[in-house]
């Protein structure tokens, strides 16, 4: 489905997820960073739900994805053999519905004990 826009994969470098989020809107790029506050901790830890990955949406044949690659904080564009893996917008959607009105995924503290 060319010209069609999907959800994709990158794959941050360690501790860089936000870093490449922001640089890659300041590109014009559209993102989503799940984030999680972290169980048993003060309200400011906040950490990515799934460390080292972002997922960004692009346009095959519209969107110029040569300049993902040399961002600040992205180490590779997630693929499968050749092509870069898409991610289904419902997927994304059933992420983004299990956030809790700040913006934040949560986990049950037992889960943890």
């Amino acid at each position: 489905m060319k010209n069609q826009p999907a959800w994709h994969l990158i794959h941050t470098k360690p501790r860089q997820e936000r870093i490449a989020r922001e640089h890659l809107e300041r590109q014009g790029f559209q993102t989503y960073l799940p984030e999680i506050r972290q169980p048993g901790r003060s309200r400011s830890s906040v950490a990515p739900l799934f460390p080292r990955y972002l997922f960004i949406r692009l346009t095959a044949g519209l969107d110029d994805w040569t300049p993902i690659r040399s961002t600040r904080g992205v180490s590779s564009l997630v693929r499968i053999g050749m092509n870069p893996a898409r991610i289904s917008d419902q997927l994304v959607d059933n992420i983004r519905k299990r956030e809790g009105t700040d913006g934040l995924h949560r986990l049950p503290v037992e889960l943890f004990s």
